[in-house]
């Protein structure tokens, strides 16, 4: 095996030496890098090292923060997906990530059935009507994610937590 010169392909570097520690039987877990890997092209590191089994965690570069994309209009907030009405006040930080309707809510949403009365800490989304409805992510029960779909920047653990400062 052999790499480039220092910092000339550092993403291309760090498949290289993933997909042999993968083909050596080296278990693979969680993947935490700095600014240079999340400023990669998703097809030539992220895309790449989830295919590897790699779950990703991000250190954004401060014009990397807040909304970074949408689907199925939940969006895309410091690497986590939120409601539509994740935006709140004037801080422009984000509400908690999507209300689930399973067993474990992470808001409660009256579109959300499921989610009401489960924990009295969680923050209530509040659902304003409009002429339009209600988005497509709180019309359904459940929504798949393409795992390409915001791979740039998505990250199993919602950036700045408890948990991603100990990763």
């Amino acid at each position: 095996m052999s790499v480039d010169r220092p910092g000339h392909d550092p993403a291309g570097d760090a498949i290289a030496v993933l997909t042999h520690l993968r083909r050596r039987a080296y278990p693979a877990g969680i993947l935490a890098v700095d600014r240079a890997y999340s400023s990669a092209r998703p097809e030539t590191f992220h895309d790449l090292a989830r295919d590897l089994d790699y779950r990703l965690v991000f250190a954004y570069r401060i014009d990397q923060l807040g909304v970074q994309g949408s689907n199925a209009r939940a969006l895309l907030i410091d690497g986590g997906r939120h409601c539509p009405k994740a935006l709140t006040g004037r801080t422009r930080r984000p509400a908690p990530a999507l209300p689930r309707a399973g067993t474990r809510p992470t808001a409660a949403c009256p579109l959300k059935r499921r989610s009401l009365g489960r924990d009295p800490r969680l923050a209530v989304v509040d659902v304003t009507p409009s002429p339009a409805g209600p988005p497509e992510i709180c019309r359904r029960e459940s929504v798949t994610f393409n795992r390409r779909t915001g791979s740039r920047f998505w990250q199993e653990t919602e950036h700045g937590s408890a948990l991603w400062v100990h990763r």
